[in-house]
């Protein structure tokens, strides 16, 4: 009988309702954990037991979160975490085939999720990975299809919890009377929560390793600032550290736009304004890839000029830090200038890969470059590396590839963003991948792993 095996009660409750412990019928068929914040009840899939939709705060609209008390009774957590309401994103259902809306949606969107090894116990101390998903701040969910980690936590024997948060006008356009950046806040809440509750699940509390790509590796930057330690790693995935700065002309055209918004603006009406906003701002260059992001000197996070100072006072946490080889391919071939310059034959090509080359060093490395630089003048510990790997297609080692990669399921082969590449092959990057994630996560060196044509460590 595995670990996690106990009494129960009934299992056809809805995400997030409770059983009173008086009235369980009793049977012994799922995992049953005991955190600080409540008793749990989840589900087997797969080697492990995982537990969804869990709530660790709670937010009135545009206000911080805040935790939430005990439940008393029986939490029964079986269903995906909902995902803050957004607008389609044709880019990603079209390469990851990923489509948010099946999750539903809730602007009571402060749910993780928890993924064990299905014989974990309380007191297995295993290495705790939190992922923090990507999608510019507009989209995306924690629980969203193509990023369920059960291959990592049943090769690498981890603990992985999956964080869904607040997007867009609802988490990151700053309205008056209000505190901005609350998406950045229920993010820190989740990491609050994380190290309180995460031990009853065998995860070890003091030795939490948060990963996230693209916004998620953003938000991971700005939640070092912060002065609380509330993680011991981090692993950024193509954090977009060129574009986050020099934002504050951008960002007062759209913080006027938004000036007639309130707690009671339909969520229709919300959603229609996001998308009025982001068309308005186009004339802002590539910043517009990220127009909703964190605010720099509104709580808690500091002014632009004091980020470096802030950063450097986290030199204890372990660091690796890295992109893609050609980031910005994701993006000419979802915005349509590949199909637009294709007429032009070999100079098309040429042209194409030119502008690959210059915004992946501006958007990305030459940014992660200065971070990376910054922190080990602090003497902390880091690690970068670019990732190489892609299918035998044209699209080469895009933004976001390494996503699937991490988190392999079945039918990944399928996926545009992978075009060209076998089971086989997606499988062996996969297995190689994760293996270096994790033994980061567990505190070795992973600057040795190389492997040619998938990863290199600079």
């Amino acid at each position: 009988m595995s670990r996690f095996e106990h009494e129960i009660g009934q299992q056809s409750l809805s995400k997030g309702k409770t059983v009173p412990a008086a009235t369980q019928t009793m049977i012994r068929s799922a995992p049953f954990a005991h955190p600080p914040a409540g008793d749990v009840q989840g589900f087997y899939e797969r080697g492990t037991a995982r537990f969804t939709g869990i709530p660790y705060a709670r937010a009135e609209r545009f206000e911080a979160p805040h935790p939430l008390d005990r439940w008393d009774d029986v939490l029964v957590a079986t269903r995906p975490a909902p995902a803050c309401p957004q607008n389609p994103s044709p880019a990603i259902e079209n390469m990851f085939h990923a489509r948010v809306e099946e999750l539903g949606f809730s602007e009571d969107c402060q749910n993780l999720s928890i993924t064990a090894p299905e014989d974990a116990a309380e007191g297995d101390d295993l290495p705790v990975m939190v992922w923090i998903h990507g999608g510019s701040n507009i989209c995306g969910a924690g629980d969203m299809h193509g990023t369920n980690p059960t291959a990592l936590v049943t090769e690498q024997n981890v603990v992985v919890v999956n964080v869904t948060y607040r997007l867009g006008i609802l988490g990151y356009l700053n309205i008056e009377g209000h505190p901005a950046n609350r998406g950045l806040l229920d993010q820190a809440e989740a990491l609050r929560w994380v190290r309180r509750n995460i031990a009853a699940f065998g995860g070890n509390p003091e030795n939490i390793t948060v990963f996230g790509q693209s916004a998620g590796a953003d938000a991971i930057q700005h939640l070092l600032s912060l002065p609380e330690s509330l993680f011991d790693r981090a692993i950024l995935q193509s954090p977009p550290a060129g574009i986050v700065l020099g934002r504050e002309s951008m960002t007062a055209k759209m913080l006027k736009l938004g000036a007639d918004l309130n707690q009671d603006t339909p969520i229709s009406d919300i959603l229609a304004l996001e998308k009025k906003i982001l068309k308005s701002v186009l004339g802002y260059g590539v910043k517009t890839g990220m127009a909703f992001g964190v605010q720099h000197g509104a709580e808690p996070v500091p002014p632009a000029a004091m980020l470096p100072i802030a950063w450097q006072k986290k030199s204890h946490v372990a660091l690796m830090v890295g992109h893609t080889q050609y980031e910005t391919g994701f993006f000419t071939q979802t915005l349509g200038i590949a199909d637009a310059l294709q007429p032009l034959g070999k100079t098309g090509s040429r042209i194409q890969e030119k502008l690959i080359e210059s915004t992946t060093r501006s958007v990305y490395a030459a940014g992660i470059e200065e971070f990376t630089r910054n922190q080990q003048e602090a003497g902390a510990p880091v690690t970068r590396y670019e990732l190489s790997w892609h299918g035998s297609g044209e699209l080469g080692a895009v933004h976001g590839i390494d996503v699937p990669l991490l988190f392999e399921e079945p039918g990944i082969e399928n996926l545009p963003i992978i075009d060209g590449a076998t089971a086989q092959e997606v499988h062996r990057a996969g297995v190689l991948l994760r293996n270096i994630w994790a033994d980061f996560a567990r505190g070795l060196d992973v600057s040795t792993q190389r492997e040619e044509g998938i990863i290199s460590f600079i």
